[in-house]
């Protein structure tokens, strides 16, 4: 239960998961790399200014179906610098990444994420899409994504893992929640191949409140499941639980990095619990490569 007031935030929700003491022993996610796949990324941030390694763009474009690319070039794919950092003035749409890479491996000296030592990769895999049915209940144009899209953006990470030393990737996407494993889903195969080679998945687990359902691709076995805690042990009342939930991690009012200015803002969600565990895998790898 809830028995009062939370303002959670990354000056604490960080300590909260022991992570403060790790970084007194020297492991801070130095010499790893985590990829976020997500909409686009405000890389100029102080909390990630100078940790990107690359930057790719999958960002569909089919205007058969409403779907325009946000890649920077107007052409998918796009890997290049500058190709995840799709920001216009006024936008929302690299709020999210933004806020997500932040927090699993943020630094700007005085705010930190969890890896605070550890690079970025980010990977843009957000389109435009402007059918009203697509985007109901938003408003349209809206920001989305599918299966296949991100599936490139893994098989991505799958082919430059070992270049970048890549410790984990984040996914803080999905779909319709699901009972039990979803292992028909077209991602398991590559999400298990990130695993032979040591990459941990982190995927949310969704934020409909649901208890024995998760969203895809949290639901594949192979991937690391997260739901979303307070600081301390409290479930959140948003979060999606089932049996193929892995860890849970603070989602709770994070105060975490602006897409929109050198700011911050504050946001609720298994988003933000998930790359929490993936920087937690990096200080982990620090501390065994």
């Amino acid at each position: 239960p809830n028995n009062g007031i939370e303002r959670a935030q990354l000056a604490s929700s960080v300590p909260s998961i022991d992570v403060s003491e790790a970084w007194t022993k020297g492991f801070d996610g130095r010499d790893t790399t985590i990829a976020v796949i997500d909409g686009g990324f405000r890389t100029s941030h102080p909390m990630l200014a100078g940790k990107v390694v690359d930057e790719a763009c999958f960002s569909a474009d089919d205007p058969k179906f409403d779907t325009y690319t946000q890649c920077p070039s107007g052409k998918t794919p796009e890997i290049r610098a500058g190709a995840a950092s799709k920001c216009p003035a006024g936008s929302t749409r690299c709020d999210h990444g933004t806020h997500v890479a932040s927090i699993a491996v943020g630094n700007d000296g005085t705010n930190f994420g969890v890896a605070r030592a550890a690079k970025l990769l980010p990977i843009d895999v957000f389109s435009e899409v402007r059918s009203i049915t697509d985007c109901s209940p938003d408003p349209s144009p809206c920001e989305l994504t599918d299966a296949l899209t991100v599936l490139k953006g893994l098989d991505y990470v799958n082919q430059v893992a070992a270049k970048y030393n890549i410790v984990a990737v984040n996914l803080s996407l999905g779909g319709s929640s699901k009972e039990g494993f979803c292992d028909t889903d077209p991602r398991r195969e590559v999400i298990e191949m990130l695993r032979a080679k040591g990459v941990a998945t982190t995927a949310a687990t969704g934020n409909e409140s649901q208890t024995g359902k998760i969203n895809p691709p949290s639901c594949v076995a192979s991937a690391v499941a997260v739901g979303a805690s307070n600081d301390g042990v409290a479930v959140a009342s948003f979060s999606n639980v089932s049996s193929a939930t892995d860890l849970m991690a603070p989602g709770v009012s994070i105060r975490a990095a602006s897409g929109q200015s050198n700011g911050f803002v504050t946001i609720s969600g298994t988003s933000m619990a998930a790359p929490h565990a993936a920087g937690a895998f990096a200080i982990i790898r620090s501390a065994l490569p």
